[in-house]
């Protein structure tokens, strides 16, 4: 009897030992998954984070080129505009309003069919001719015909009708002038002008003569 209980005791150290022996293995295989796992998320964060560095470091340099190339544009347009605005000024000729005014001045200064007054005339017309021929250009036309506008509207009548009156033969002299300065040299002279007319680009003489006419011919 003692012996059949100790044998069953045996049994039941030997199945008690068994128990604790596979209770640990299967502790320590968890801890062993467990421990694997978290080595696999830790290795897959360092890698997401290192993706997302790569991607920053290559995106960053990008983006900062864009914007500063779009800048550099903006910059070289603006510039283009204020040289183009810079250039068109430059084109435009400036010229003395006194200048003008005394050319248009001289054509009522006088009265016609009085002593002198051909020669006065031919004077006037040279004026207007050489101040056309220096001045007037397609980027200050306009500028020039609203001086003359303002001259002539500033007028009184006696002056507007000395203007009138002196007109046709002052016109007729600037037309003949432009035309054929060397057919002019000896009126010139008489009338005391000394301008080489001759050795000048009259292409535009007759434009400022022209902007007087108009307004006398409305």
């Amino acid at each position: 009897m003692m012996k059949k209980r100790m044998f069953l005791c045996l049994a039941l150290a030997a199945a008690l030992c068994l128990t604790l022996l596979t209770g640990c293995a299967k502790s320590k295989s968890a801890s062993s998954s467990s421990a694997a796992v978290s080595a696999s998320a830790v290795t897959s964060s360092q890698s997401s984070a290192a993706a997302s560095s790569e991607q920053s470091s290559n995106t960053t340099p990008a983006q900062s080129g864009d914007a500063s190339s779009s800048q550099s544009a903006e910059t070289s347009a603006s510039g283009s505009s204020s040289a183009q605005s810079a250039s068109s000024a430059s084109q435009a000729a400036e010229y003395s309003e006194q200048e003008l005014t005394d050319a248009l001045d001289a054509c009522c200064s006088f009265e016609s069919g009085t002593s002198g007054s051909s020669l006065q005339a031919i004077s006037a017309a040279s004026e207007l001719v050489s101040f056309s021929a220096k001045n007037m250009s397609e980027t200050n036309v306009k500028a020039i015909g609203d001086d003359i506008q303002k001259w002539y509207d500033a007028l009184d009548a006696d002056k507007k009708d000395t203007l009138k009156a002196n007109w046709d033969e002052i016109y007729e002299d600037a037309q003949k002038l432009v035309a054929d300065p060397a057919s002019m040299k000896d009126a010139l002279s008489d009338a005391g002008v000394t301008t080489d007319f001759a050795s000048m680009d009259l292409s535009t003489g007759i434009s400022a003569a022209n902007c007087v006419n108009s307004l006398l011919s409305a």
